[in-house]
């Protein structure tokens, strides 16, 4: 039998009875719970309407190219939904490695522009500064962020090894060396 291609025939849903937002990822991961062996970008596509960078409508199908079947109904998303909302839930409030990683730096450079400069990257570089003020509050920046760097990776290092729970972001922050300025010492 032919493929089943709904090309012009978008297949819209409404977030009414499920317990979370249905975004663009959302709509692909329900998808393929029911139908792992469907591909997104080849079997399916799933679109989102957005205005600028926000979302102003749920995920939607906008192209379904599967032999035999038809996209999933209302009812069936909704049931996936009720089904998956554990596992939906689990995904997508794990913070990411690139979560850590930007919270840590906001901390750097809020830090630097706390000391009135444009942010870390523009302090680390007073370092050979001629006004030694600059030079020292560098330094003492440079080793902070290096000592910083190395304790979270090392974190990250335990957590992928078993051998410690992964934090979140909150309580590795918290457990971060503090800074040593100069004129704190």
């Amino acid at each position: 039998m032919a493929a089943l291609a709904i090309s012009n025939a978008e297949t819209f849903y409404v977030e009414e009875n499920i317990p979370f937002d249905l975004t663009h990822d959302a709509l692909i991961f329900l998808i393929q719970k029911d139908r792992p062996e469907l591909v997104h970008g080849q079997d399916f596509w799933v679109g989102q309407k957005v205005l600028g960078d926000q979302r102003i409508s749920p995920a939607f199908i906008m192209r379904w190219d599967v032999e035999d079947a038809a996209p999933p109904t209302q009812e069936k998303l909704d049931a996936l939904a009720l089904q998956y909302e554990s596992d939906w839930t689990a995904i997508t409030n794990t913070p990411t490695q690139e979560m850590f990683e930007e919270a840590i730096q906001t901390l750097l450079d809020e830090a630097a522009q706390a000391r009135r400069y444009t942010s870390g990257d523009t302090l680390a570089t007073y370092v050979d500064s001629t006004n030694s003020e600059w030079v020292a509050e560098a330094k003492a920046f440079v080793a902070w962020r290096d000592a910083v760097w190395l304790y979270a990776y090392a974190q990250l290092d335990a957590v992928l090894a078993g051998e410690r729970e992964q934090p979140t972001i909150a309580e590795l922050v918290a457990e971060l060396p503090t800074a040593n300025w100069p004129d704190e010492t």
